[in-house]
């Protein structure tokens, strides 16, 4: 895994999300052939679906994916895991001057659940959806 371009990250910052990355690699090619891949987290779910569908899926637990990495006042950017709260990224942002451009009203919606749910808010006719606001993205592919 290579580090996002222009990131200065400390090692040990770096190596936990490599860790951490490559643990969700492994349920993922840990799944039976042909199965398919759902998530399991520790945060809050606002789907109205029934979710019983999942129970023949291999579930591939991402609630570790919450860290936020780096803030970087000057280029006005987060380096951040999917399952971050938006509340814990409000706070984390404002300790340094700043605020996500779009800010959905749930402070329990996941970076990840907003970039997937095309996170919307008043903000929006200026910046755009919450996934307009992101510079970059590392995604683990179906063969892990």
């Amino acid at each position: 895994m290579q580090r996002p371009n222009q990131v200065e990250l400390s090692e040990d910052i770096w190596a936990a999300h490599c860790d951490r990355v490559a643990n969700i690699c492994q349920q993922v090619i840990n799944r039976q052939p042909g199965k398919l891949l759902t998530i399991q987290k520790n945060t809050s779910s606002h789907t109205v679906r029934a979710v019983n569908y999942k129970q023949d899926c291999h579930p591939i637990d991402v609630s570790s994916l919450n860290h936020i990495l780096k803030i970087d006042r000057e280029a006005k950017t987060a380096l951040v895991e999917g399952q971050v709260l938006l509340g814990d990224l409000c706070r984390a942002t404002l300790s340094v001057g700043l605020l996500p451009a779009v800010i959905p009203e749930y402070s329990d919606f996941t970076v990840s659940g907003l970039i997937n749910g095309e996170g919307i808010q008043s903000s929006s006719h200026r910046y755009g959806l919450f996934s307009d606001t992101i510079l970059s993205q590392e995604v683990v592919l179906g063969d892990g």
